[in-house]
Parts: C-alpha cells; sequence; structure tokens
C-alpha cells in the first residue's frame, strides 16, 4: 500500500526500474527489473541465496539488500511467477528508503499509519512501537514458536503464489484513502 500511494503521489512509476532509484541493483542482469515486476511476484527474484539463507539475513537490512544486489535473477523478469516470502519486501522497501531519502519506518508511519489513526500496530498479539524498540536477534528465529509461525505463513504465501498463477489478482489495486479497512476485509476473503 505505501508503494502504490507513493506511485499515486508521482515519487515514482509502477514501470519504473529499480536501478533507477537503486543503482548497485542493476547488476548481473537485474537493470529491467520494474517495480510492477515485483508487486507481481514476476522480478525473477523471489530470493538472494536461498530462502532458507535470506531469512538468516533477513535481520539485517544491509546484508539483505547487498545480496539482492549482488544475486542474478532466477529467472527472466516479467515472465515467471514465483512468491517473494522475503525478497518482496526488501526490494521494494529499499526503493522506498532511497527514493524519500528516510529509513522505511518515517514511510509507514507518515503515509499509512499517522494518517490511518494507528498509534502502534500488533504482530503476533504482541504490540510493537512504531518508534524505536529493541533490533529481532537472530536467536528469535530457532525457537520452536517462531518456527510454527513461519511454517503456517510459508502455507499461507503458497495459497496466494497459487492464486496469482491462477490469474486470479491479475490487477493491481489502488487504495484511495479512507477505504482501508473495506480493502483488507476483500483481501482477507480472496484468501480464504
Amino acid at each position: 500500500m505505501l508503494v502504490h500511494g507513493m506511485a499515486g503521489q508521482g515519487a515514482f512509476a509502477l514501470d519504473d526500474p529499480i536501478a533507477r532509484f537503486w543503482p548497485e541493483f542493476g547488476a548481473n542482469g537485474k537493470d529491467g527489473i520494474t517495480i510492477r515486476h515485483v508487486l507481481r511476484h514476476r522480478s525473477g527474484l523471489p530470493y538472494a541465496k536461498s530462502v532458507s539463507r535470506d531469512a538468516l539475513l533477513a535481520t539485517d537490512w544491509d546484508r539483505s539488500v547487498r545480496a539482492l544486489a549482488r544475486a542474478r535473477p532466477h529467472t527472466p523478469p516479467g515472465e515467471v511467477p514465483a512468491y517473494h516470502i522475503i525478497s518482496h519486501g526488501f526490494l521494494l522497501g529499499e526503493v522506498v528508503r532511497r527514493v524519500t531519502g528516510a529509513p522505511l519506518t518515517e514511510g509507514f508511519r507518515g503515509q499509512l499509519f499517522e494518517p490511518a489513526g494507528m498509534r502502534r500496530m500488533r504482530l503476533g498479539g504482541a504490540r510493537v512501537p512504531l518508534r524505536g524498540g529493541p533490533m529481532v536477534p537472530r536467536t528469535l528465529f530457532n525457537r520452536r514458536a517462531v518456527r510454527d509461525v513461519i511454517r503456517s505463513s510459508i502455507a499461507a504465501h503458497r495459497r496466494i503464489a497459487a492464486a496469482i498463477a491462477a490469474g486470479e489478482w491479475a490487477e493491481v489495486m489502488v487504495v484511495a484513502e479512507g477505504h482501508l479497512e473495506q480493502v483488507e476485509d476483500q483481501m482477507i476473503s480472496r484468501m480464504s
């Protein structure tokens, strides 16, 4: 939603190549990958190294984006749908970060959370402050409860990928201000 909102405000176009904003990303045959390719899970880069190795890097933003910048596409951009379980957020987030020149949290806060009147969000029942807070330690991923959540998340992502591959989500939804709850309900009903 943040990416669509910024595109609607003219910060970039969805068909802009990512390398326009993140030049290092254009290496190794990725210069033609567009923001739209990533939004449609067709960038050819669903992961940098492997899903499990990328998951271990996920606690370190800089290492994750460097790995994506060094990676080669696994398939030609725009051709093969493959759910970007981890790379999606890093690819789009790095574009937002480079376009705004501010941390990604500031983009979410200023463009989504504050306009919606949200002071905090909830993640898995735990309150997560929008400002500050501790870094997530790597050891967190090696806890049974976290692994169980990740497994169920992967199953949900596979269902979404199947819907994308079947063409059920062929069009990108553009969300108008004030309709966040309605869109969230529609997305939830489509996934169930």
